[in-house]
């Protein structure tokens, strides 16, 4: 349900956490250097203007993150006071956590006017209901394809939500690896544009499909 950057932020978010150090209350520090690193391969060959307006409006998305909250369905609910157990009997109860939580942050601000610019950095970690999810053994998403991250949200959206639909799909699927994916259902997870139909929508799928196999990404594919 996010937007194509903000997954690309959750799933570098979750990556991060799940591999580097952190401090003792579990946060990681997340650098807006390494959120360039999404639109730009060298984020430094742009100009500084470029590289400040895209850091600061990247990083205000990070931070936005915390403002989502998820709830797992039919997730056991936590009761703050008993003495309204009564009350709780009525209603069906959902509880919700936000998806990441942010320890500090490092503002930047202009040197000649004082004024605040955005965020170049912060200490972030999953909620702990999240934070089951990427760690769990038998829970864990496990690692995205860090390859999601090199493809261009703009130009190579497909090969980015495909990619993401096959690591989601090689985890839940224990007993059935063998069963085959429908063309529909490849072609409703890269979301193509509908124009695309008969012929050039099979070319389309074809090359992202080539393509994900010359990164790597997958070993073989075929009808």
């Amino acid at each position: 349900s996010l937007d194509e950057l903000s997954a690309d932020l959750f799933d570098l978010i979750s990556y991060l956490w799940m591999v580097s150090s952190k401090n003792s209350e579990g946060y990681i520090h997340f650098e807006s250097d390494e959120a360039l690193k999404l639109k730009y391969a060298d984020p430094y060959r742009q100009n500084f203007k470029t590289r400040e307006r895209e850091r600061f409006a990247i990083m205000q998305r990070v931070a936005a993150l915390s403002s989502v909250w998820i709830a797992v369905e039919n997730d056991d609910f936590i009761i703050v006071n008993e003495a309204n157990l009564e009350d709780r009997t009525e209603y069906d109860l959902t509880n919700f956590q936000p998806m990441f939580q942010i320890g500090s942050l490092e503002m930047a601000y202009d040197k000649k006017t004082g004024k605040a610019k955005g965020i170049y950095s912060l200490t972030i970690k999953p909620s702990s209901l999240l934070a089951y999810y990427l760690t769990d053994n038998t829970q864990a998403f496990g690692y995205l394809d860090y390859k999601v991250f090199q493809y261009n949200y703009y130009q190579k959206r497909p090969h980015k939500r495909l990619v993401r639909f096959l690591n989601y799909e090689w985890k839940v699927r224990t007993e059935d690896l063998l069963e085959p994916f429908t063309v529909e259902g490849l072609n409703h997870a890269m979301d193509l544009n509908p124009r695309y139909t008969g012929s050039k929508n099979r070319e389309k799928l074809e090359t992202v499909l080539d393509e994900l196999m010359q990164d790597s990404v997958i070993k073989s594919w075929y009808y």
